[in-house]
């Protein structure tokens, strides 16, 4: 007698496979809004899209901004100091309540050049970040590394209340550098992912954690929420459609990750890795053609060595 239990069992894993091969091609069918600047995602939160548009570098790198009746909190600080003081007249265009918080979901350059620009805040960030950053300001002047570090770290989660909003800073782990945040309001069902978060784009790993960056994603999966922001890309018009998003990013790590797997139980080098892989469903993506390299080398290290 045929086993039916088994049999479902492959026909749902079937399934599974099937949608997850369909991803990529439903991200790209997608309609983004592509434009740059300060957006409105809802009532009191907006994003700050900045264009960068060098060859294999991502379409935009994006800080959060959320507006509340006690102040404002600023999330990232984009590039340079010139970029953040336009991010911070646009806020003043938008609303006159003061700039109280500055968090900061990783310690990278993108997001942090216009650390400065916010100096009269109260500034946050995880206990990683600070020594991630201390070590990229360390020719600085005291007065300047002043002005670009936190006032205040964490270690595992930090809540602010402020104008009747709970406002989550969650510690993801290691996943794209030793420090991501994520920023999370349950009661509107919006998080701020960060650099975990790469929105129809490659992602850059050449100081990621694959294995764990897969797991903040999935952590991040978890929550309540019906808006993923990412740190980097455009949003979809139908800004639900960040979900798919955020879980086409997940499947982009998951099979660059088993094929660089699959070529070290084969005993390949290095080198022998990179040229044998090849992933043809996400030549699509921005970045594609220079990260796919990176990424390949990073995992390749990160499943041969131990990273520190």
């Amino acid at each position: 007698m045929p086993d039916i239990a088994a049999f479902f069992r492959i026909c749902i894993a079937c399934i599974v496979s099937t949608i997850l091969s369909l991803l990529p091609s439903y991200l790209s069918a997608q309609e983004f809004d592509r434009s740059h600047g300060l957006k409105e995602l809802k009532p009191g939160y907006y994003v700050y899209l900045h264009g960068d548009d060098t060859p294999g570098v991502s379409s935009t790198f994006n800080n959060g901004v959320i507006v509340t009746n006690e102040g404002v909190v600023v999330i990232d600080t984009q590039r340079t100091e010139a970029i953040a003081s336009r991010v911070r007249e646009s806020i003043s265009r938008m609303t006159s309540q003061p700039i109280r918080f500055l968090i900061s979901t990783t310690p990278h350059v993108p997001f942090t050049g216009g650390n400065a620009i916010y100096a009269d805040t109260i500034k946050i960030g995880h206990e990683n970040y600070r020594i991630s950053l201390l070590k990229l300001i360390e020719k600085n002047s005291p007065e300047e590394m002043k002005k670009k570090l936190p006032n205040q770290t964490f270690r595992e989660r930090l809540t602010l209340y402020l104008g009747g909003k709970e406002i989550q800073i969650i510690y993801l782990g290691k996943a794209h550098s030793q420090a991501d945040t994520m920023v999370f309001i349950p009661e509107d069902r919006i998080v701020y992912m960060g650099e975990t978060f790469y929105s129809n784009e490659f992602p850059y790993i050449s100081e990621g954690y694959s294995s764990k960056w897969m797991q903040a994603i999935e952590a991040a999966e978890t929550l309540k929420a019906d808006i993923f922001v990412p740190g980097h890309g455009f949003l979809p018009k139908n800004l639900k459609d960040t979900r798919a998003g955020l879980r086409s990013h997940w499947q982009i790590l998951k099979d660059v990750h088993d094929a660089v797997q699959k070529q070290v139980a084969t005993g390949a080098s290095e080198s022998e890795t990179v040229s044998a892989i090849d992933l043809p469903q996400f030549k699509k993506f921005k970045g594609y053609e220079r990260a796919l390299e990176i990424a390949v080398r990073r995992i390749y290290r990160e499943l041969t060595t131990k990273l520190p």
